[in-house]
């Protein structure tokens, strides 16, 4: 192959082909050392006007994002943009590296095999932020699978590609309504792609379901389209199928994949999409809420409880030295300081005190003060849950600014409790059946932890600060979801992020 287009760019070999294009690897002829890169040629797989017409609003559309996303570390950059014998073509960097989805198949075989939790949170902490940027540009990328996350050999990070079935969200776009589209191309993988996103209406949860979907490859071995569902709520049934593995790629026996991970991706690729994370940003919350990142050797941390309150051990070494150097330093100034003023007690001559006297301030007569009439409290509105054990239980509502609702649940000792709520401006309280609030569970979205005492618990809703400026009958939906399980707590090491 030794076509050169543009006059510069001289392709070298074949990489991929699709329905709406071809993509090769090429050599820049004329910048120094003759630089690799990738072109990609618009290829309509149909000569139909309307079909052609469509594939070039796509490609359009891709050199506009790449150029707008670009200056990400994590996004190829676009180079050129051009038209050659009416056709086009888009060249862009060249990430050298391998796939996921040639990583996971390298960590295992047979299906006998998956990468680690450890391999899979980290790949989900990565691709995550990469998302929040993109969302942040009203950008949904559509085809999240392994074959477009590239691990890049000079520094190891992810690198996410392929944007060329991206749908720009824009203001004022007659095909947008209520922020999603109301028809595009049906692009994507299956098994990858949810159900609106294959019904032609992708939104925002779209990517955030294929990443889901991405992460379960790599704990099961399984194809996503293997992967069993619920046929009365079409949730998928996958967790049983997960196999942890160490570091090394060894099956841990037969422990099962800690809850915590558990609850995050089975929210990511939930059928409805109101019900997964509504951004990249918050599901990134919900994943720090219970994996805390440490150093091996000198923390440990408890996984499977979804516990964001572990106690993590750390040497106290350098510590104790630092506040036994302050205590000696604090003795000797205390010592100085003494020493100086009895010092001056002796030298100086001591003038009278003068103590004024203070007016004796007579109480207020209260005989003639009616009783104050107590101001009624006023009752919260409160639903009794049947929270059972092992069962994801969601609940929606709204509320109104300044409004509080309440939901009770009877909780055991030792069970652990995993809730969240999504809505704008919504936040959580649990009180314990003493009415406390519960350890880290005041005004929060996110709360992971392990019940103390059994009894009837008590989850307040309420409406932020800063959503009181609303009009007072303007309503703010939310999702509260809850989970009880008993699970037995595993230790593992997390490696330092390199």
């Amino acid at each position: 192959m030794s076509k050169v287009l543009d006059g510069r760019y001289k392709l070298i070999k074949a990489l991929g082909a699709g329905g709406f294009g071809r993509t090769y690897v090429a050599r820049d002829m004329r910048r120094p050392g003759t630089p690799t890169c990738v072109v990609k040629h618009l290829q309509p797989a149909s000569t139909d006007p309307n079909f052609v017409r469509e594939a070039r609003r796509l490609f359009n559309t891709e050199a506009e994002t790449l150029e707008k996303l670009g200056n990400h570390a994590q996004i190829p950059q676009l180079l050129a943009y051009f038209e050659e014998d009416q056709q086009f073509y888009l060249v862009q960097e060249f990430i050298e590296g391998r796939s996921l989805h040639d990583e996971i198949v390298s960590k295992g075989s047979g299906n006998e095999q998956s990468l680690s939790e450890v391999e899979v949170i980290a790949m989900l902490r990565d691709v995550l932020n990469i998302l929040d940027f993109v969302h942040s540009e009203g950008v949904i990328h559509r085809d999240l699978k392994p074959d477009n996350i590239i691990r890049r050999a000079k520094d190891g990070k992810l690198v996410l590609i392929d944007f060329g079935a991206v749908k720009a969200i824009q203001e004022g776009n007659p095909e947008l309504q209520n922020g999603e589209s109301r028809f595009t191309v049906t692009i994507g993988t299956p098994g990858y792609m949810p159900s609106e996103q294959s019904m032609g209406r992708p939104n925002f949860t779209s990517d955030i379901y294929g990443l889901g979907m991405i992460a379960i490859k790599a704990l099961t071995g399984l194809e996503p389209t293997d992967i069993p569902t619920d046929p009365l709520t079409g949730e998928l049934i996958w967790r049983d199928r997960a196999k942890v593995t160490n570091l090394n790629g060894t099956l841990c026996g037969e422990i099962k994949i800690s809850n915590g991970l558990a609850i995050v991706l089975t929210r990511m690729v939930r059928y409805q999409y109101a019900q997964r994370y509504q951004s990249a940003k918050e599901a990134l919350q919900a994943l720090s809420a219970f994996i805390i990142s440490s150093e091996p050797q000198t923390e440990k941390i408890l996984m499977g409880t979804a516990n964001p309150s572990v106690k993590v051990v750390k040497s106290q070494r350098r510590s104790a030295e630092t506040s036994s150097g302050l205590l000696i330093g604090g003795i000797f100034i205390l010592g100085a300081a003494t020493i100086f003023y009895l010092f001056s007690l002796n030298k100086a001559p001591q003038a009278p005190i003068v103590i004024n006297s203070i007016p004796k301030v007579e109480p207020p007569d209260v005989t003639n003060v009616p009783n104050p009439v107590p101001t009624p409290a006023v009752p919260v509105p409160s639903q009794s849950l049947d929270l059972r054990l092992g069962q994801q239980l969601l609940k929606d509502g709204a509320l109104k600014p300044n409004q509080v609702v309440s939901y009770t649940f009877t909780g055991t000792e030792g069970q652990t409790l995993s809730s969240s709520i999504t809505g704008a401006g919504i936040l959580m309280t649990i009180f314990t059946p003493t009415d406390e609030p519960m350890a880290g569970g005041t005004q929060v979205s996110v709360w992971n932890d392990t019940l103390t005492v059994t009894g009837s618990y008590k989850i307040e809703l309420k409406t932020t600060s800063t959503k009181a400026v609303l009009p007072a009958n303007q309503e703010i939906k939310y999702v509260l979801s809850l989970l009880l399980n008993e699970d037995i707590p595993r230790v593992i090491d997390i490696p330092p992020t390199p």
